[in-house]
């Protein structure tokens, strides 16, 4: 299975989660706030 960390637009750091499991919003500081790339979709999607 390929690391997530080598491919493109992929992390291989936890999301950071504001309470995981019950709260499944992000955390001030996660790495993934701000790290989408909406026009990588299809149209349509």
């Amino acid at each position: 299975m390929p690391d997530p960390g080598d491919l493109p637009g992929c992390t291989d750091q936890g999301p950071g989660f504001s309470s995981a499991p019950t709260d499944s919003t992000l955390a001030p500081g996660s790495v993934c706030i701000d790290a989408g790339d909406n026009f990588a979709l299809p149209a349509g999607a």
